[in-house]
């Protein structure tokens, strides 16, 4: 076995048991909560658990069955090789993002980030992601506005045209 790729799986593993605590300590902290605010966070927490462990088990035996078959390097994933941006950009196309709530609020600023990142980081199709993003920024409007009751930024542009 090849010692960079057994650090990838330790990476993975690590990674995986930080989100798990990650989710646990927010789920015990949630508890304390009354029913309706405490709702949304354990509801989530939840769901972060469970994905985590499933994604645990499935890591688990995909690096067995690495182990066994005595490959170099394992890449079971289909998807395509993508050449985008490294860390440093997206980490400031990332900030970018938070700092557009200021201004645009945050569906304007979600919507132009779903659009025009996943394009700037290597995938192909913008026909799909603009979509997606159109998509997605409609149904966190449904779900936040129109269902949980919750005021989101809106953003010195929002406020200025629609407040």
């Amino acid at each position: 076995m090849e010692a960079s790729q057994k650090n990838i799986w330790l990476v993975e593993f690590i990674f995986l048991f930080l989100l798990l605590i990650f989710f646990s300590v927010f789920f015990f902290l949630a508890l304390p909560m009354s029913r309706m605010s405490g709702l949304v966070p354990r509801v989530m927490c939840g769901f972060g658990l469970t994905l985590s462990l499933i994604q645990i088990v499935a890591t688990f035996f995909r690096y067995k069955k690495w182990q066994s078959s005595g490959e170099k390097t394992v890449d079971d994933s289909p998807a395509p090789k993508l050449q985008g941006l490294g860390l440093f950009p997206s980490t400031l196309l990332a900030l970018g993002y938070i700092l557009c709530f200021h201004f645009l609020g945050f569906f304007l600023a979600s919507f132009l980030a779903l659009a025009f990142i996943p394009p700037l980081l290597g995938y192909p199709n913008r026909k799909v992601c603009i979509v997606y993003a159109a998509l997605l920024s409609s149904a966190l409007y449904v779900a936040f506005v129109k269902f949980f009751f919750v005021r989101l930024p809106g953003g010195l542009l929002w406020d200025m045209f629609l407040g």
